[in-house]
């Protein structure tokens, strides 16, 4: 009886010290596709996506100017733009082909989220996103840039988990605008 009693107290004490750490890479869960608007049926040639952040730190938490932790992400940002891109282009009604007259190069330009600590105003979360789409048509050449920012107002952020749903709509929002900024172009 003594042994299982010693048994519970480890198992009940590894869970809760598992609840105390801290989580040190923003996790983005896959997409799910939020394009709701009236389908088209249009083509275009996805040539590639590329990660050109300068700053691959998606997410930091600052107090009063210093940079207290900073955050990574685990996901590879031009898989699960390809993966949340397929998953609307299928809603929308565009065709993603090789004989498609119109080819797309995409961007991740920026992603970033930052909160701070202690702040008297309104608002202490800020994020942005920002996407190139790069469409070639003949010797035709026409760049179109999606920027969104964001903000919000939050209690507290103490690690990367705290971020992870903030980055999500953000991604989310750049998605949904990139997609109509296609659809507007080709």
């Amino acid at each position: 009886m003594k042994t299982v009693k010693q048994l519970m107290f480890l198992v009940i004490t590894s869970v809760v010290l598992m609840g105390c750490v801290n989580k040190q890479n923003v996790e983005i869960k896959p997409y799910t596709s939020a394009y709701n608007q009236e389908s088209t049926s249009k083509e275009i040639n996805v040539i590639s996506i590329n990660d050109k952040r300068k700053n691959k730190v998606v997410a930091l938490i600052s107090d009063e100017g210093k940079v207290l932790k900073e955050f990574k992400t685990t996901t590879n940002l031009e898989f699960w733009f390809a993966d949340a891109l397929k998953k609307d282009f299928s809603t929308s009604g565009i065709k993603n082909t090789l004989d498609a007259k119109t080819s797309l190069e995409i961007n991740i330009i920026a992603l970033n989220a930052k909160f701070i600590n202690k702040t008297a105003t309104n608002v202490n979360l800020y994020g942005n996103v920002e996407i190139e789409l790069v469409f070639k048509s003949g010797s035709n050449t026409k760049t179109k840039t999606i920027k969104s920012s964001f903000k919000k107002w939050k209690i507290s952020m103490r690690d990367a988990a705290d971020f992870e749903s903030f980055i999500y709509e953000s991604l989310t929002d750049a998605v949904l605008n990139s997609v109509k900024a296609i659809i507007k172009t080709i």
